[in-house]
């Protein structure tokens, strides 16, 4: 699987934003916690991050305290592999969502029509469609159809 190089965006914007909001990910089984109190903005897996390396901070979510331990693996895995990069893009999905909402992340026609092809061949979702996906949100970042608040390029 080949991953696209990315700037390593950081902002204060996307991280804070996470402030009193849901919980993107959900995890069912008793992990999430359901607390608007505990939530942060949860780095996902990018393909360019690695042991005490943060991955962009487009590629992430808003997790509650519980489901962040269970993405960084301090918590029991109730899931197979497939279930956890679908809650994994669920919650990436949702957290651009609100960000959009909240105008700190802006996304061109180009961009939402092609993230909604990869989204829309979920069935059998794999550990490669979400790469795909992720690939996906950093070539239009990288390319200018993504944009962030504060960001200078």
């Amino acid at each position: 699987m080949s991953i696209n190089k990315q700037r390593n965006l950081v902002s204060k914007h996307i991280r804070n934003g996470a402030r009193g909001e849901l919980c993107s990910f959900m995890f069912t089984h008793g992990v999430c916690e359901c607390s608007r109190e505990t939530t942060v903005f949860c780095h996902l897996k990018s393909g360019t991050h690695g042991m005490g390396l943060k991955g962009t901070d487009l590629i992430g979510a808003y997790g509650c305290r519980s489901c962040h331990d269970f993405i960084d693996g301090r918590m029991k895995n109730y899931y197979d592999e497939n279930g956890i990069y679908l809650v994994k893009l669920n919650g990436l999905r949702e957290t651009h969502r609100v960000l959009m909402k909240k105008k700190i992340i802006f996304y061109s026609d180009l961009a939402c029509e092609a993230l909604d092809s990869i989204y829309d061949k979920q069935e059998g979702l794999s550990k490669e469609l979400y790469f795909e996906y992720v690939n996906k949100i950093i070539e239009l970042y990288n390319k200018g159809d993504i944009t962030v608040k504060g960001d200078k390029r």
